[in-house]
């Protein structure tokens, strides 16, 4: 038997503050299982409980739903102030991210495609992730945050 895990809007919270300062807009996007819809919104940090609000609304309707990890520019806001626009016509570009805070590092398994990782495949990404943290940490790169993404390991 499977849970069926649902979206936790203080966890939410958590990860916005961990993730963004005070100043910075943030673009949250969600995307329909059949690719044939984007939502996109635009919040300032004072609004990030409407963000988490509505993260995980649109989480629990089955849409996959995400967030720019780097700051965006602020005049965006002006497109879907605090708000998601389904369907949305224009989202955020390369150029119209303003600074890179994280670098982001995705590591998956070989597998095939649309499938799950097998927990000898996952096995193989943690270790794969420990071998990218040494490295990182040999060089001089600060300790990043560290997650199972289900199919894998994401570093940030």
């Amino acid at each position: 038997m499977t849970t069926q895990l649902k979206p936790d809007q203080a966890e939410i919270l958590k990860a916005l503050a961990y993730l963004f300062q005070p100043d910075d807009v943030i673009e949250l996007r969600a995307l329909s299982k059949d690719k044939k819809r984007t939502d996109s919104g635009y919040f300032d940090f004072e609004h990030r409980a409407s963000l988490a609000s509505v993260a995980a609304t649109l989480n629990a309707q089955g849409m996959a739903v995400y967030v720019t990890l780097n700051p965006v520019d602020p005049q965006l806001l002006s497109r879907y102030h605090n708000r998601v626009e389904r369907f949305a016509k224009d989202t955020t570009n390369d150029k119209q991210v303003i600074r890179r805070r994280w670098l982001p590092i995705d590591i998956d398994p070989q597998r095939p495609a649309n499938t799950s990782a097998t927990a000898a495949q996952l096995k193989l990404a943690v270790v794969k992730a420990d071998a990218v943290l040494s490295y990182l940490a040999e060089h001089g790169w600060p300790q990043p945050a560290v997650a199972v993404s289900g199919n894998g390991m994401h570093l940030l």
